[in-house]
């Protein structure tokens, strides 16, 4: 396989703290290679110095002779009143002939899928916004392509449209993205930046779970090393409070080597301290109230635009809901009309007294950028209260993995990713019966993401969805309203959501005794039973932990139990369900 570029002992750094050191990696042809990893660890830098945007402040990068590299950032500035044709052409070479240039550029638009031409760009949605920016690059024919968080703002169908474009591509990519689902249907190797590897990065051949699983590994046998660096010190520190003040050469050559020991110890301790996870944890008040919000017949229009028509929706303690559609279709404004924050043209909005609704907007409306870090998560001490403990500011930041020397910064110059980490850190010091989140995910690292799903799956009060995320919504959410064609759905799984915008098949008789037998709905719901099972059997085992935990520190674990014994019913129920389906 032909090599495209490779880097060599490349360093750079912001400030005292370097970004890497000594990174050295190859890119071959015909790869599609995930790069990942912490927030501020030089994902994003790395590309542009790819591209020749960004200075090296060491080592070098030997490009293949006459390669060619498209970059694309992740956000692309058009002016609003061109149409895609004047962009396009606009960024074609200026030694084509007018010939040459129409004819590229009719094929790219119809490659990319993009409308009419005389569409102006302050009439695209950010998909087509984003399929006209890739357009754009591909009219340089490139062959190694650098796109930076190219998902974030898609709606789930573009990212689908993304994943079938870039598997049939001629051009090898570095892609920078958070999105798991997408790392496992792209890429053919997965590049992870970060400070706790010895080299600053891990290179992993094959789908993105393989790398996982390798990761693991990885891990563990650094863990294994520090643990026999600790022992080896140890020994050597004994040793070394034993000798006499006489030093001999041969004694000298094992005190070397004591230091040089302790040296790596200290190294390799450093690296495993580097935290990657922040400690979301969202808190409910605990009230018991079953019904929270409940919409009946609700209609909105803006102008002559239709955005739900006749929508009921229930809200209850303990609910998942998932809402999924295109961009436009509605979703963030029926978000705001949950939250209050919009009223309806026609229906009712009930929520229950004393209700406590927190919201994160995807536009991030929530974050003052115009104050410090400190200020903005404890806007008059230097404490804050989380879950009825009073915290130094420094110490909650910290969890967010915030560094003490960053609590003056103001917000505005916090990358996107902090930016998210804070204004959910901010959320978190607010017990919720509702959380009505809005695109949370964008900006954030993988392992922060995790942290968030866990969280969200455990919060004991309901939960309102919205993200492009397929990994996080899956796991997260059990119920399903897809928004299209100004009227809402409900669908017993994420799967189904393309049924309702594409056109309607026939379905086949049914035949009695065979899996056939079963509808279109009831065997896609036979296919997603599994999680749900795995789902509740967690749910059962986390409780009866929990339970033994509070029994043994002697508290009343009544309202536990009702919620184990619902939880117990709920596994049995799915299996009963799992048995009438697979024998149909």
């Amino acid at each position: 396989m032909s090599h495209l570029l490779s880097c060599t002992n490349l360093e750079k750094s912001f400030g005292p703290t370097p970004l890497f050191e000594k990174l050295s990696l190859s890119v071959h042809e015909g790869e599609r290679v995930g790069l990942i990893g912490p927030n501020g660890a030089g994902k994003s830098t790395f590309l542009r110095m790819l591209a020749g945007q960004e200075d090296l402040d060491g080592g070098k990068i030997i490009y293949r002779k006459g390669l060619r590299v498209s970059y694309l950032p992740q956000s692309e500035t058009f002016d609003e009143s061109d149409s895609i044709d004047e962009i396009l052409n606009a960024r074609c070479d200026s030694h084509w002939s007018d010939l040459e240039r129409h004819s590229r550029v009719g094929a790219v638009r119809n490659l990319i899928g993009l409308p009419e031409d005389k569409e102006r760009i302050r009439q695209l949605s950010g998909g087509f916004r984003k399929r006209l920016a890739i357009a754009s690059k591909l009219l340089e024919d490139p062959d190694l392509f650098l796109l930076d968080e190219p998902t974030n703002q898609l709606d789930l169908e573009s990212i689908i449209w993304l994943e079938h474009f870039l598997h049939g591509a001629a051009f090898a990519s570095i892609i920078i993205s958070h999105d798991r689902t997408f790392l496992e249907n792209v890429t053919t190797r997965t590049i992870e930046i970060s400070r706790r590897y010895p080299e600053g990065f891990i290179s992993v051949e094959g789908s993105y779970e393989n790398f996982l699983v390798r990761r693991e590994e990885i891990v563990e046998q650094l863990q294994r090393r520090e643990q026999n660096l600790a022992n080896s010190v140890r020994r050597e520190t004994e040793w070394l409070r034993r000798q006499p003040k006489a030093r001999t050469t041969k004694a000298s050559a094992r005190i070397q080597n004591a230091e040089r020991l302790i040296s790596e110890l200290h190294q390799s301790k450093s690296r495993s301290r580097v935290a990657t996870q922040a400690e979301v944890d969202f808190s409910s008040t605990g009230r018991q109230t079953k019904r929270l919000i409940v919409a009946e017949g609700i209609s909105k229009s803006f102008g002559e635009l239709q955005i739900v028509s006749g929508l009921d929706v229930v809200l209850t303690k303990g609910m998942k809901l998932g809402i999924v559609g295109r961009n436009g279709t509605g979703k963030s404004t029926l978000l705001k009309i949950l939250s209050g924050e919009l009223s309806v043209d026609d229906g009712k909005i009930w929520q229950a007294p004393n209700l406590r609704v927190v919201s994160f907007d995807q536009q991030r409306a929530g974050l003052n950028r115009s104050v410090s870090l400190k200020r903005f998560l404890a806007p008059e001490s230097d404490s804050v209260v989380f879950q009825g403990r009073e915290l130094h500011v420094a110490s909650y930041a910290a969890r967010y993995l915030f560094r003490a020397n960053q609590l003056e910064t103001q917000v505005s110059m916090l990358s996107g990713g902090e930016q998210a980490r804070l204004l959910i850190a901010k959320l978190i010091l607010e017990p919720a019966d509702v959380l009505l989140l809005d695109e949370p995910t964008n900006d954030l690292d993988i392992d922060t993401l995790e942290a968030l799903e866990e969280s969200l799956e455990s919060f004991e009060g309901a939960v309102v969805l919205i993200s492009h995320d397929r990994k996080m919504i899956e796991g997260v959410c059990d119920l399903f309203l897809v928004m299209h064609d100004g009227k809402g759905e409900y669908v017993a799984s994420f799967n189904q959501w393309e049924d309702l915008v594409s056109e309607p098949t026939q379905e086949p008789a049914r035949k009695v005794g065979t899996p056939a037998a079963l509808s279109t709905e009831e065997q896609r719901e036979l296919k997603q039973m599994e999680r749900s099972i795995e789902k509740a059997e967690k749910r059962v085992a986390q409780l009866e932990e929990q339970m033994a935990r509070e029994i043994q520190e002697g508290k009343v674990v009544t309202d536990l139990n009702k919620k184990l014994a619902e939880a117990t019913r709920t596994v049995e129920s799915l299996y009963k369900r799992w048995s009438e389906l697979a024998g149909a």
